[in-house]
């Protein structure tokens, strides 16, 4: 849209120029100095007032595509670090992403990670990463 606009702009000033520069002399235009240096001041302003924002905008455009690659670049790494893929012990199947499921076995439960496919408790070797659920007595679960 906004270069849409901007084309808009470019078009209507070359419209005036052409107007000042072809047909005022066919209508007896005299040059002068006086309101040649004017006009051109005028016209400079605004040529410089279109290029600054456009410029200003191609090089935001670039930083961000720049940005964004990078970043892309930084999460795919993170998402092939977080998607090993996972062999269950009982059904040998491989696969990316394990269910978790709160384990009641115990007397406080736990999640725990469960293959999608057979539903076996995965080893967990990681002990710091288990997070205990507290559940109150009066709470039903619905399985």
């Amino acid at each position: 849209m906004r270069m849409v606009a901007s084309r808009k702009r470019t078009r209507a000033l070359f419209n005036i120029d052409r107007i000042v520069h072809h047909d005022l002399y066919a209508y007896g235009l005299q040059f002068s100095v006086t309101w040649a240096s004017d006009y051109w001041g005028v016209s400079r302003v605004i040529y410089v007032c279109m290029i600054v924002p456009a410029a200003l905008s191609i090089s935001m455009l670039a930083y961000d595509l720049v940005r964004n690659m990078k970043s892309k670049k930084r999460n795919d790494r993170q998402m092939l670090e977080k998607s090993m893929p996972v062999t269950c012990s009982n059904c040998k199947k491989r696969f990316n992403k394990t269910l978790v499921m709160l384990d009641f076995n115990q007397k406080q439960p736990k999640l725990v990670n469960v293959c999608p496919y057979c539903s076996t408790v995965l080893d967990s070797t990681e002990e710091k990463d288990s997070v205990i659920v507290h559940v109150a007595e009066h709470q039903k679960v619905i399985t």
